[in-house]
């Protein structure tokens, strides 16, 4: 198991917050679970014990992400994102410290 991951993984309705093409998941510190959309560009956020669509956490802009693939999580609390398509390292934002 790991840490902070819940024992049940939520279900996550196909299309739910303009989920299309998801490429992969991770769960976040705050307990929520991301998921980046390599068809969409964007990165979701879902509740990690409902699967309930609760924003879009990185919005597809000005061409930051380019086909969204690995997602994780650094002991610094953030969020990065591996971008294929443009051959970068997307740091996701905001602390993530169990709030935002």
């Amino acid at each position: 198991r790991n840490a902070g991951m819940p024992w049940r993984v939520p279900q996550v309705a196909a299309g739910s917050g303009g989920l299309n093409g998801a490429s992969d998941a991770a769960f976040g510190p705050d307990g929520h679970l991301y998921v980046s959309g390599y068809d969409t560009n964007k990165v979701l956020r879902y509740n990690g014990t409902t699967g309930a669509f609760i924003d879009i956490f990185i919005p597809n802009a000005n061409g930051a992400l380019s086909l969204p693939h690995g997602l994780a999580f650094g002991p610094d609390g953030h969020l990065y994102v591996t971008s294929a398509g443009n051959d970068r390292i997307k740091h996701g934002g905001a602390q993530i410290m169990g709030r935002r």
